[in-house]
């Protein structure tokens, strides 16, 4: 079995590799040549653990990830585990991974793939709003498939952001990037063509203004509850074309879940995303229009397509540790 830590992780994939991934896992769900079942959560009082085992196109994977709340009051991430692969001709175990960096990497590819396909090509501006890990990996991924030039951050919960600056320029390839930190988050809505939202709140964190949304591409990566929203009401009147990824996002997710019980959302105003690249795939992309919402609540076919494309580079590469068990 292979063990691929953090580090041989990130060396054996680069951005459009991770795109790729997910891309595929979107050309898998059309082809309905996959088994995903729910979730299995165990808890005990408020610290989960959670296993989203996946079958697809002859790979098998399971993401153990462990959810404890306190851990970064001791300096501890708040999730952990592994990804752990089988072959899937014999059932044997195939190689791990490392789970939470597994979920950073694809949840950014996620967005990233959102932001390539349904983005204006010369969007040169782009604003994040929640600037933690899963915030950090979307402005690497929107670097990578468009032309920007300025990042406009703004973060509810953290007045200091110099780090995760000086990281992201360190980093980024483009050191000519800019970098403004904005105390109200209307500064940013106005002056971002890509919007990108990667927080848990339970209150919208954009502004409730049509007027600053229109024309923009928004990407809503947290709100993974049905009692989170990240987005404003006003995008429902103004807004041309929804994605999303799987029916669950209509209960799972409070920026679907509570428009459409208000009623000022409809289910047929909502596209899945592996439609939109089957077609794009045929040569008959849809017109995507002006204003765009990507609201994603991920899935295990993305973790599995995205832990196979690291596998199979490491192995190209002769990265990882080969160990017998």
């Amino acid at each position: 079995m292979l063990i691929i830590d953090e580090k041989e992780m990130k060396q054996a994939v680069n951005a459009f590799d991770l795109m790729d991934a997910v891309e595929d896992a979107f050309r898998i769900m059309s082809q309905g040549d996959y088994t995903m079942p729910e979730r299995i959560v165990a808890e005990s009082g408020i610290n989960k653990m959670l296993y989203m085992p996946c079958y697809g196109k002859g790979k098998i994977g399971t993401k153990i990830l462990s959810a404890f709340p306190k851990n970064p009051s001791k300096g501890k991430p708040f999730l952990d585990g592994i990804m752990y692969l089988n072959d899937g001709e014999i059932g044997q175990p195939l190689a791990l991974l490392n789970g939470r960096v597994l979920t950073r990497l694809r949840t950014g590819a996620v967005g990233g793939v959102a932001m390539k396909h349904l983005s204006k090509e010369d969007s040169k501006t782009m604003g994040l709003v929640g600037c933690g890990v899963q915030g950090y990996e979307q402005v690497k991924f929107a670097c990578s498939v468009r032309p920007i030039e300025k990042v406009y951050l703004h973060d509810p919960f953290k007045n200091d952001l110099g780090d995760f600056v000086e990281s992201l320029k360190d980093e980024l390839a483009n050191k000519d990037i800019e970098f403004i930190v904005c105390d109200q988050v209307d500064r940013l809505a106005k002056n971002s063509d890509i919007i990108v939202t990667a927080t848990g709140s339970n209150t919208p964190v954009l502004p409730n203004d049509a007027s600053l949304l229109k024309g923009k591409c928004i990407v809503a990566i947290g709100s993974w509850r049905p009692d989170m929203q990240e987005i404003p009401d006003a995008i429902w009147s103004v807004v041309d074309n929804v994605y999303t990824e799987l029916p669950y996002a209509f209960e799972e997710s409070g920026d679907l879940h509570i428009p459409l019980e208000k009623g000022i959302a409809k289910k047929d105003q909502i596209t899945f995303m592996n439609d939109f690249i089957r077609l794009t795939d045929e040569g008959r992309r849809p017109d995507v229009g002006e204003t765009i919402l990507y609201k994603s609540v991920g899935m295990s076919l993305f973790d599995l397509t995205s832990s196979y494309k690291i596998y199979d580079k490491a192995v190209e590469n002769n990265r990882g540790m080969l160990v017998e068990i």
